[in-house]
């Protein structure tokens, strides 16, 4: 028996046990087939949603989540959690919200990367 199998029978027996938010994780997850990033873009508690971002461990996806999520909100805590200068970069370079492009440039320690930003930024309005 594979672990998931097993944990959703733990669920049958013990679910009940769990709070309401803890099931609507687990069935989100096991049943729904929801990534922790998909769960965590749902989630309108933002200290709920910070721990579930902070699984994930690829940079490239909370890039993704950055560029395609609506919320600021969502996206500014993701910032946070980003430490590739260069996909800081991307972001302060390609996201539409001000304040995300904004939070983004802060993080950016590395010379060089921030000046590509810019003069990207610069040959836009040229």
């Amino acid at each position: 028996m594979n672990e998931r199998d097993y944990l959703i029978i733990l669920y049958d027996y013990y679910g009940d046990l769990l709070s309401v938010d803890n099931r609507r994780y687990f069935e989100d997850y096991y049943f729904d087939n929801l990534s922790l990033a998909e769960i965590a873009q749902n989630e309108e508690n933002a200290k709920v949603r910070s721990l579930i971002f902070d699984k994930i461990e690829n940079q490239d996806i909370l890039k993704n989540i950055i560029l395609n999520s609506d919320k600021s909100d969502v996206k500014t805590d993701l910032i946070t959690q980003i430490t590739d200068e260069e996909l800081l970069a991307k972001i302060a370079l390609e996201d539409s919200d001000k304040i995300v492009r904004s939070e983004a440039v802060k993080k950016i320690t590395n010379e060089e990367t921030l000046i590509k930003v810019i003069n990207t930024e610069q040959d836009r309005f040229v």
